[in-house]
């Protein structure tokens, strides 16, 4: 298992396409049926299993990076935002045992989690309503809200009525 962060749209793409990106060639390494926890908000939003073996692609996914290397999903769970697994404190001292009060860094390069760890893991997230079905069936209109949010975010930060710390979602740099 191993834990990957990303802003709600970014994962609403994962979702749709049944794939992770990443501008990292470590995937190369990770193994197949491997499982990821997707981290939006300091939250859980899905878990997803690895299906596939690690490949290199120039197709636009994402709109605000390329990431060429990429590895095959099935989402075995789904959370609205509703329904998430808050990181704190539960999760976040799970991770503390793993990897020490600087955590943050197993996140950032998604280390693998020890398989007591994960188990803890997934007994928290097995207690949340999955909602993968619903979040599959509405995928397409979940992303034109978050687009919708991430411009409206985008246009304060222009103004100054917010600082970029603020900000929830990664600046779109490809039009899709």
């Amino acid at each position: 298992m191993r834990i990957v962060k990303l802003d709600e749209l970014q994962f609403l793409f994962c979702v749709k396409n049944k794939v992770w990106g990443s501008n990292r060639t470590n995937l190369k390494n990770w193994e197949n049926d491997s499982l990821l926890i997707f981290k939006v908000d300091n939250q859980i939003a899905g878990l997803a299993k690895i299906t596939g073996n690690y490949y290199s692609s120039e197709e636009i996914i994402w709109d605000n990076d390329l990431y060429k290397h990429r590895r095959p999903l099935k989402f075995l769970a789904i959370f609205k935002k509703t329904d998430r697994v808050n990181f704190n404190p539960i999760i976040k001292n799970i991770l503390i045992k793993e990897w020490g009060k600087d955590y943050g860094h197993g996140i950032i390069n998604a280390m693998k989690i020890n398989p007591q760890n994960k188990e803890l893991i997934l007994a928290v997230i097995s207690k949340k309503h999955n909602s993968v079905d619903y979040i599959n069936n509405n995928v397409d209109v979940l992303s034109k809200i978050e687009m919708d949010n991430r411009e409206k975010e985008e246009a304060l930060f222009s103004k100054g009525l917010i600082k970029s710390s603020d900000m929830h979602y990664k600046k779109r740099i490809i039009d899709i």
